[in-house]
Parts: C-alpha cells; structure tokens; sequence
C-alpha cells in the first residue's frame, strides 16, 4: 500500500529550565510570568535537529550572579523558557548540527516574547518526500549546500513508532556515507519489520513516523527534515 502524509504539526517544545542565580530563585520572587518561545532557523524556516541534543544559553547579565540558564531544543528546532520580564541575552552552545557561533543576541522581554534564533548549517535538506510502498519506506530528497567548507559525513533515514524519531531512537534506519553527490537526488529506503503493526494492546498499529537527515563531517548532530506520519 502507498502512503504519502504531510508533515506533523510542532510538537510540543522541550524547554526544560534549570533555577539558578537571581533569575529563577523561587525563595525570592514569584513564578516567571513570561516565555520566551521561538525556533533556530535558516533563511527563515525552523531547522530540524534530534530531540532535546542542542542547546540555547540564556543569560541575565545585569544580574550580579550571571548564570547562565540551559534550553532545549525540540526536534521540529523549537526552544521554550519560561522567565522574568527584563534585559537577556541568548546564544547557542557549540555542537550542533550548525556553523558553531556563540555570539549573544540581546533580547528583551516584557510578557511572551517570540525570538527567531539564525543559525548556518553546512548541509540542509531539501524537498523530501517519504512514502510507504509494500511496508518499504522510501525517501528522496536534495541536499542544500550552504556551507561547503567541510564535506558531507552520511545521510539517512530513520523510521520509528513514535513521534520523537531521530538517529539514537528509531525502529529501523538505512544510512549512506560513500559516494553522495550533493548535487543529486538522495534516494533511501528501508523495509520495515515484520511485526511491525503489533502493538502491546490487541490493536494493531496503522501508522509510522519517518524523516531523513544529513550530517556534515566532524559534528555529531545532524540537519533532519521534519517528522512524517507515513500510514500502513
């Protein structure tokens, strides 16, 4: 059967905070009322990364005690913080699948702030399409070449059974690292197991999720597309 399903919507970010210093000491003032929210981007659109592995640093720097608070960054490459109202500054922490930059970007906030976050990844991917055809995922996607300074380590495909999908968690993957042309189309696929709509309830399972990506020489992250809901 061929399934060919649009792109899930964001899922839910995993802005995870850990009280430090001035900024969140529950001893001294009340909860944050504001949240900082918004996605790491390139020419604008949010860039994909594996689960909860990059991080944002916020700081407060007119605070004496300039600690700087951690923020994940969930898979669709959405952070979320909730803070105080006031002056921060933001940067990313090297080791993502990106340029590694780690000049502060000023930000104020008063109430909600949405906060669109540039980075430079050397590879992005790039009109994917994922389909199931006879329980035989297949992907085909170009590769953006932005930063051609280190070369390309491998590609993939990576199929799970849940939402949260990447290269350390999956059901079943397929990976290339000889011979990619990034001026070609990348074509993978993977067949899926043979129980793979057995399920721990007597109902079977009727959909997968599925996405690709692609990893520049000497990073350990890569640059995925977003999550695909392939049916069974």
């Amino acid at each position: 059967m061929r399934s060919t399903t649009s792109v899930l919507a964001p899922l839910a970010v995993a802005g995870l905070l850990v009280g430090c210093g001035d900024i969140t000491s529950l001893d001294n003032y009340a909860a944050p009322s504001s949240t900082l929210t918004g996605h790491v981007v390139y020419q604008g659109q949010p860039i994909g990364v594996r689960n909860g592995a990059p991080q944002l640093q916020l700081w407060q720097p007119e605070f004496e005690l300039n600690t700087s608070i951690p923020v994940y960054i969930a898979q669709d490459g959405s952070f979320s913080a909730a803070v105080f109202d006031g002056s921060y500054e933001v940067n990313l922490l090297d080791g993502g699948p990106w340029v590694d930059n780690s000049t502060r970007m000023s930000v104020q906030i008063n109430g909600d702030t949405n906060l669109e976050l540039p980075v430079t990844p050397y590879y992005t991917v790039e009109d994917e399409s994922i389909s199931n055809v006879n329980d035989v995922i297949q992907a085909i996607f170009n590769i953006g070449q932005v930063d051609t300074s280190v070369d390309i380590q491998r590609v993939g495909l990576y199929v799970g059974v849940t939402a949260l999908v990447d290269r350390n968690t999956n059901e079943v993957d397929v990976e290339q690292s000889d011979g990619i042309d990034p001026n070609a189309p990348v074509n993978l696929s993977v067949a899926l197991p043979a129980d793979i709509r057995v399920t721990p309830s007597p109902d079977l399972r009727t959909k997968v999720y599925a996405r690709v990506g692609v990893q520049a020489a000497g990073k350990t992250e890569l640059v995925y597309s977003q999550v695909y809901e392939i049916g069974l």
